[in-house]
Order: structure tokens, then sequence, then C-alpha cells
């Protein structure tokens, strides 16, 4: 609040101040008045009991961390009546922007006329080392605020924009050769395109709930080992997160994830069925997110963001293809898949935030087998284990405080089920109905349709 100077205040039972860094240890008051009358009084009750009048600090503005020990001066001038202070050791803490919660306490003194409010835990800015203790500052670092566990759901939201990129590689590992095999009949060049819907889960010790297209455009040429393509790519993914906390208010945050680049996909079939591929991405991704159960506590203002970056993606791998019989199909594969996003530095709500880069680095076996049961209907199946190494959304608030961090990192089964149909009357269209479930550190699953056409 900005400060005032009046003649009189009074007959309030409650005061609820918020404090500006900018007035910390001065000699500012936030309300100078020639009296400041507290507690009940002839005018102002009717009641036969004395109560007295509250203070408290509801909030904290944005801007510089508070150490412990700064002062504020809220009200100063001749007080009459009876006031209490509180201390939030025992009840709530009170927070500053969005980020950060201190201890905070307020005190009345009459025979100073001054009502202030006191930092009990904040931060040190000149943290000692301990490896080299200063002999002149023997005491210790003091405590430090507490970063409020809400942020965690800010750092999901960029977390989802990376798990879209992910699927889009699974499709490009996966799926791009049969689609190219299917496309291209006739060898040579030509282009070829593949479009997905799909809907996931991913549990983060939160959960984001997703639903997204992928599509894929390009230019592609084969020959008897070789097969290799040049394409677009272009995805989006509506979602909605939800983080719980066992002492916070939950959050429930919203946003969609864009992205759009080119990238290189080859193939070589080695002897006995024996096969290598690989492929390189990159373009750009955007992420918004916004939620109303994050608020800066001085100003009101929500929590939203939109983050707008460079991706890279590649993966590599081998395969064996066994033949079990006419009608059968097995397809074995290693693959390692990395994916990779910029770091970000924001101001959200009043408060910086800074977003690290992400990276998901990834091992996964899968086995496939295609049964052919007609002429025009193909049952899949599988199942995979792939374990990711990273894929840890991290972040700070104040250049200096770690905001706890979601994760998808360990190891994750993977099943697979699904139909392709391919109407005799036109084989070049065909169509993919597809379930993929997860257990293990990427729970959940999703579902896909996909719809080809062979050029």
């Amino acid at each position: 609040m900005t400060p005032i100077t009046i003649g009189t205040i009074g007959n309030f039972q409650t005061y609820n101040f918020t404090l500006n860094p900018e007035f910390a240890n001065s000699q500012t008051a936030l309300i100078t008045a020639d009296q400041i009358i507290l507690g009940t009084n002839s005018e102002n009750t009717s009641s036969k009991n004395d109560i007295k009048s509250d203070v408290f600090v509801t909030g904290i503005h944005s801007g510089k961390v508070l150490p412990a020990g700064t002062e504020f001066i809220l009200m100063q001038g001749s007080i009459d009546g009876e006031g209490q202070g509180h201390t939030t050791k025992d009840v709530k803490q009170i927070q500053q922007g969005i980020s950060l919660l201190y201890d905070v306490e307020t005190k009345v003194d009459k025979d100073n006329g001054r009502v202030t409010a006191v930092i009990l835990e904040g931060h040190n800015p000149e943290k000692p080392d301990p490896e080299k203790p200063d002999p002149e500052k023997p005491e210790p670092e003091k405590p430090g605020p507490v970063v409020n566990p809400q942020l965690k759901s800010l750092l999901v939201g960029n977390l989802s924009g990376l798990m879209l990129l992910t699927r889009q590689a699974d499709n490009i590992a996966d799926n791009t050769f049969s689609v190219i095999t299917e496309q291209n009949r006739h060898k040579g060049l030509v282009p070829f395109i593949q479009a997905s819907g799909h809907t996931s889960r991913y549990k983060t010790g939160s959960h984001i709930d997703a639903d997204g297209v992928l599509v894929t455009a390009g230019l592609i040429y084969q020959a008897d080992q070789l097969t290799a393509a040049g394409f677009f790519e272009y995805g989006t993914a509506d979602y909605d997160s939800y983080n719980a906390f066992p002492k916070a208010a939950s959050v429930r945050g919203n946003g969609d994830n864009r992205y759009y680049g080119a990238g290189l996909y080859g193939q070589y079939d080695l002897t006995n069925n024996i096969y290598m591929d690989a492929s390189f991405r990159g373009g750009r991704l955007r992420t918004n997110y916004s939620t109303a159960d994050i608020r800066n506590a001085a100003t009101g203002e929500a929590a939203q963001y939109t983050l707008n970056g460079n991706y890279l993606s590649a993966h590599f791998g081998a395969g064996y293809k066994l033949d079990l019989n006419d009608a059968n199909q097995l397809n074995t594969s290693l693959k390692y898949l990395w994916t990779q996003t910029d770091s970000h530095n924001l101001m959200i709500a009043g408060d910086p935030i800074h977003f690290d880069g992400l990276k998901s680095n990834r091992i996964r076996f899968n086995a496939e087998n295609q049964y052919k049961f007609s002429q025009s209907w193909l049952l899949l199946a599988g199942m995979g284990l792939e374990y990711e190494f990273d894929a840890k959304a991290s972040g700070t608030t104040y250049n200096h405080f770690d905001i706890d961090a979601p994760s998808v990192r360990g190891f994750t089964t993977l099943g697979t089920l699904g139909i392709r149909y391919q109407p005799t009357m036109n084989d070049r269209i065909s169509v993919d109905f597809k379930g993929n479930a997860y257990l293990g550190k990427r729970e959940g699953g999703n579902l896909s349709v996909k719809l080809q056409y062979a050029f």
C-alpha cells in the first residue's frame, strides 16, 4: 500500500496490511495519524465487553527478498485504546508475490506510538561458506523463507510441452517407416503425410491430461535398402494439470502447447532382416499456462505465462524383423530417443521465475507383432520397456530458491493394441486405431486414430 497521512483513524476491529519491500527498515510509516484509536469505546460499541483491535499482515509485494529481522512501521501516531498483534508461526505464513512464504509478527507499542511488523524468518543474502568460516561473522545464516509449494504447477505446465514433443518423437521413431512403406509402393521419390490424434495422462507426482494432434508431411525416397525422408511437422495439444499439496491449497492449471519444425529420417536395411534407423528434428515450441489458484498475495494478480523457444530432437535405433509365418511378422527394436528445449526467464504475477531447459533421454526396447487375419484387417500387438533418464522440469524463483520439480524419470512398461483397416475398394487408404498403456513413471495411456493415404 502507498503511505498516507491522516488526522484520526479508528473504529476498526481488524487492520489488514500488505507490505512493500521499498519501506523495509525505513522511518516511513504506511499510515501516519495524529490519533490512532484502537479497540472498543463508548462511540463504536454497545457491548459491555472490551474488544481489542487486531493487526494482521495479509501479503507482501513482489520485490527484494526480506532478511529476518526486517521491520516495517505500519502505523505511527498517538495511540488510544487497546490493540493486539499476531504471529504467523502457528497459523498461516505470509506470501510475498506468488513465490515466498514468511513468518511475520505484528506488534502494538503504545508507549512509542507505533504499530510494527517484523519478519521472523527471512533471507540472509550473505550466506557464509561452510568451508571458509569468517571469524568476524560467527553467526550462522538466519532461516530463510519457504518457497510456495504451489509453484510446482508452473513447472508442470512447462513439462507438458516436452511431453508433446516426446509423443511426436515416438511417432517418428515407431511409425514413420511403416507409413512410408505403405504410401510409397513404387519406390523412388514421392510425398507422404500422416496425422494422428491422441489423449494422454502423465503422472508426475501430480498429473497432466492432454488431448492433441500430430501431423507430419514431406518427401520420401526409397531404394532397395535405403529409405530417406525430409519432412515438416506440426503438433498441438490442450492440457489440464492437477496438483495437490499437504500444506497448501490444490492448484488446477490449464493451457496449450504448439510446435512446428522440420526434420530428416532415414532407415537402412542390412542383411538377415536387420535394420538401422535415425531421425533429427528441430523447430519452435510455444507453451501457454494459466491458473486462478495462484495469485499475488498483495495485488491479486493470477499466474499465467507464455513460453516461446527452440527444440531439438533425435533418435537412433536398430531392429530385427522376423516372419513367423505368412500371417505374422514380429518387429523388435532397441532405440535411444533424445529431446531438448530452451530455458526461460519470466516475470509471472510480479515475481521472477526461471525455467531450466528440459531434456528427455530415453532408451526403449519394443516388440510388435502384425497379424493379418483378412484382406482388409490387420491386428497390431506389442510390449515394450522404457527408461527415462531425465524429463525433470526444474526452476527457481528470485534467482536463488529452488521450486519443487515434477519429473517422469524412471522405468515405464508399454503395451500396445490396435487394428488397421484398409478397404478393398480403395487400398490407398488405411486407418489405424491404436491404444497405448503405460505403467511406471509415465503412467496412464493414450488413444490414437491415424489416417494414411498412399500416393
